[in-house]
């Protein structure tokens, strides 16, 4: 098997960093010792620390992206089976990359150069969003969900409700409120209810 590339592990090494001890407290000398390379390869790879944190997230907004957009929908399954399976993947990728991006709103260097690296890599926060209305309007044309329905409200509904749901989980501990589980639940079996044919 290759060994990833320097950068790719500078990159890994500062996730899990960040993961560990928070993206404001990531060193660069901690992310070199835990790559297994120099500080100056760092530099080498990222013009600086910003531009290497802000890579990481757009990193992993960008792989999260991805993967929504990969999502299969079940072909199988009521209107709130199908629903389940999709808010699951939003809540997902909310729930890891919340734990991330919240951090940038401390750091005004880090986000701003966060904002530029997003631009230069054609990715975007509403890429997510875009995802799921996309699902929502497959399942319209399918006509397993109600045509009157705007899509892009729909993805919203789900994408702020996950937002929300992470966001609680992260500042206050998972299962504070209620389980993330319970919430999905709560979500797909009410917009079942709104959104299935008439």
């Amino acid at each position: 098997m290759a060994r990833p590339s320097t950068r790719t592990a500078i990159l890994d090494a500062a996730e899990d960093l960040a993961h560990t001890v928070g993206l404001v407290r990531v060193t660069t000398k901690a992310v070199a010792s835990a790559a297994g390379c120099s500080e100056a390869s760092i530099y080498y790879h990222f013009r600086d620390r910003a531009d290497l944190l802000a890579e990481v997230v757009a990193g992993r907004l960008e792989q999260l992206s991805s993967e929504l957009a990969a999502l299969q929908m079940p072909k199988e399954g009521d209107t709130t089976a199908r629903l389940t399976a999709l808010i699951e993947a939003v809540a997902a990728a909310y729930s890891q990359l919340i734990g991330l991006s919240s951090p940038l709103l401390a750091d005004p260097e880090v986000l701003g150069r966060f904002r530029a690296v997003l631009e230069e890599h054609s990715v975007s926060l509403h890429g997510m969003q875009a995802t799921v209305a996309d699902r929502i309007s497959q399942e319209q044309q399918a006509g397993r969900l109600r045509s009157d329905v705007d899509p892009i409200m729909v993805a919203l509904l789900i994408a702020g409700t996950c937002h929300e749901i992470a966001l609680e989980d992260h500042l206050m501990g998972q299962g504070h409120h209620q389980s993330a589980g319970s919430a999905v639940h709560s979500l797909s079996t009410t917009l079942s209810t709104l959104l299935e044919p008439r």
